[in-house]
């Protein structure tokens, strides 16, 4: 059916101006159409269209003596009133449906379902004790009818939700994880999708940052599955997370102080959440769920690096531009191509993930060999990422790059790896400082060696840096040098 609502929503305005016609037509039809539009209506969000559809063929089928009809269609305008929180009219529906089974003598599940709607109602009124003992009597009345199933699972999952409102969060993951179970074990799409973004809803609520963001990138694309858009867009986790860190900030604008803000933004939760927000929000949700499905390194990258606050802090700063108009502006995005990039270093290396080598993982992401303006004597193909990433980090371990490497940012190292010199030409250029101007070490001056450098339009092609110092160069030749060196 899911595949089905496209075509559905392109034909639903021949469809809606055609409703009168069964209004006004056999009964049986008219519920026939009733039963087959009303998913649809429901994950389109035509809550109206379906909410006047269901009370008008309540109406016909009371009428008709349709008692079991005339108690689904009660049901259904109840669950309409209930995504509207519209407490009463919730509890007037259970009673109309109630009522309408009990003339039909419906069976155990008809009667689950109306118990059901009231537990919803006592559950939009706060009253959450009574939800709790509804919902469990509709547990006990469904498992009666079958141990697993999509009813078993939705009952799960309505009496979690009540005992997370309840302050029984431990309770609640018992019982949404037990729905999940179900539901993939009845293949319920719809409940998975639902099931897996109530797990991200809890996991916010206990602070639990990392599970909630995994939880959440889950559950987005299968809400797409099934096309209902109020589940898109609740399983939105930056929509979420960024709803919560709004209420962590003082209401008060005059209690926002930079004591309160240093106070907020030393907790790891905070943090964390924040990093997550701007990270997402500046990759973009789409282009990030694409990046975690294009390689098979990529989900276990993310999933390391939505847990790691440094790691995205690092990251963030890195990559924010140098432009302070472009700061302000913060329309700015960052590419899935760094990512890819630092996805594969993070793969090959597992060094790379803290300290030192975590930064130069980073930098080298950002702005791989040859990045920016070509100079004189680079490399023809770039070294990969992972190639300049290895060669950097073999260097430091053997000590023969500058103490002051050690304390280079992100930013600024990404300025030393993104050299278009190949590996063999920068460890020449060490060789020959080392051998030719030791002075130089002392202070880290070897960018005077720009000096060495003969100023003249240079007689031979410069294929690589040793042919920029041999046959020497002006302004673009003697600037690639010093960016070199």
């Amino acid at each position: 059916m899911h595949a089905r609502i496209p075509a559905l929503e392109a034909a639903w305005p021949g469809i809606a101006s055609a409703l009168p016609l069964f209004f006004a037509g056999d009964n049986v039809r008219l519920q026939t159409v009733c039963a087959a539009l009303s998913d649809f209506l429901e994950f389109q969000g035509r809550w109206d269209e379906k909410l006047a559809l269901c009370e008008k063929a309540e109406a016909r089928a009371a009428a008709a003596a349709d008692h079991e009809k005339a108690g689904w269609r009660a049901y259904h305008a109840g669950m309409i009133h209930y995504q509207r929180r519209q407490a009463d009219a919730v509890l007037a529906s259970a009673e109309r449906a109630d009522a309408h089974w009990a003339r039909a003598k419906a069976g155990a599940r008809e009667r689950a379902i109306a118990i059901s709607l009231r537990g919803t109602g006592h559950y939009l009124k706060k009253d959450y004790s009574a939800a709790i003992v509804a919902y469990s009597e509709v547990l006990k009345l469904d498992r009666s009818l079958a141990a697993e199933s999509e009813d078993v699972a939705g009952d799960l999952n309505d009496l979690a939700t009540a005992e997370c409102e309840f302050g029984d969060l431990a309770g609640a993951e018992g019982h949404y994880r037990e729905a999940l179970r179900v539901a993939r074990a009845v293949r319920d799409a719809e409940g998975v999708a639902i099931y897996t973004g109530n797990l991200a809803w809890l996991a916010l609520a206990r602070e639990d940052w990392p599970d909630a963001a995994t939880l959440a990138r889950e559950a987005l694309p299968l809400s797409e599955a099934v096309h209902r858009q109020e589940l898109i867009a609740s399983n939105n986790y930056l929509t979420n997370v960024s709803a919560w860190l709004g209420q962590q900030a003082p209401a008060d604008p005059q209690k926002v102080t930079p004591a309160a803000l240093a106070t907020l933004l030393g907790k790891p939760g905070v943090a964390l959440a924040l990093a997550q927000r701007q990270f997402i929000a500046k990759v973009e949700p789409g282009k990030l769920g694409a990046f975690a499905k294009a390689d098979a390194t990529h989900k276990p990258f993310l999933t390391w690096l939505l847990k790691n606050p440094d790691a995205l802090q690092l990251y963030l700063l890195g990559a924010t531009p140098l432009s302070l108009a472009a700061r302000e502006d913060n329309s700015y995005g960052l590419a899935t191509g760094a990512l890819d990039n630092w996805a594969k270093i993070f793969t090959a290396d597992p060094a790379s993930r803290d300290g030192i080598y975590l930064r130069l993982a980073i930098a080298t992401a950002l702005r791989p060999p040859g990045t920016g303006s070509p100079g004189s004597g680079q490399q023809k193909t770039p070294s990969t990422p992972l190639v300049r990433y290895t060669y950097f980090k073999t260097a430091h371990a053997k000590k023969e790059l500058f103490p002051s490497f050690d304390n280079l940012t992100v930013w600024e190292m990404q300025f030393v790896v993104c050299s278009g010199a190949s590996e063999t030409d920068l460890s020449w250029g060490r060789e020959m400082v080392n051998t030719y101007r030791p002075d130089l070490l002392a202070g880290e001056k070897v960018v005077d060696t720009t000096s060495l450098v003969w100023r003249r339009n240079s007689p031979i092609s410069h294929v690589d840096y040793k042919t920029v110092l041999d046959g020497g160069g002006k302004c673009g030749p003697r600037s690639s040098w010093s960016v070199f060196i």
